[in-house]
């Protein structure tokens, strides 16, 4: 598309250039023309999407979903859509410390480092106002549900404790990473 809309921006141009060159009735009609041509290479030419790495755009015609490039490069959609950017690289989110009580009631502070990727990106733009603030409040609620969800110290060989078993407790809350090393982190101490 962009060739072709190069190829139409120099065969609009040499029209103009002839037209002045033909008769009063051929003249106008070639500059008819060349306003035409010059008018589809520019809806042509804004078609044209370009797309960066860790970067995805999702595609709006009249208000509608109608889909998303994740492919980077130079993409062609229909120049009547909105293209709405959004980064789809892996980011880490570190939570404030918090204070809460653990599954026993003992008052812990905790924090965890969540690493994140957008990987529906309809549901990114569309689902929530913002998602990075999303997820932000998110982490933030899983941290205080694992605290109060786990004992800090567990005095149970098969009970899991916050101290003896991040590990553990991490791969169980992990998805499935396309990477196959972004991990959450979380790390917990009781109050000094």
């Amino acid at each position: 598309m962009l060739a072709l809309g190069i190829a139409g921006l120099a065969g609009g141009v040499a029209l103009d250039v002839l037209a002045p060159h033909l008769g009063h009735g051929a003249a106008i009609a070639v500059i008819v023309l060349s306003a035409v041509v010059l008018v589809a290479v520019s809806l042509d030419l804004s078609g044209l999407t370009p797309v960066a790495p860790g970067r995805a755009r999702v595609i709006q015609l009249f208000g509608s979903y109608r889909g998303a490039i994740h492919d980077p490069g130079l993409q062609w959609v229909n120049p009547f859509t909105k293209r709405i950017t959004v980064s789809v690289r892996i980011r880490n989110q570190e939570t404030a410390q918090a204070k809460v009580n653990d599954a026993d009631g003992n008052p812990i502070e905790i924090a965890a480092v969540i690493v994140w990727q957008v990987r529906d990106t309809a549901a990114a733009t569309y689902a929530v106002d913002d998602y990075t603030v999303f997820v932000a409040i998110q982490a933030e609620t899983a941290v205080r549900h694992i605290a109060s969800a786990y004992p800090y110290d567990s005095r149970d060989t098969d009970k899991l404790s916050l101290r003896d078993n991040a590990e553990e407790i991490t791969e169980q809350l992990t998805p499935s990473s396309p990477t196959g090393s972004a991990r959450p982190a979380c790390t917990s101490s009781r109050p000094g």
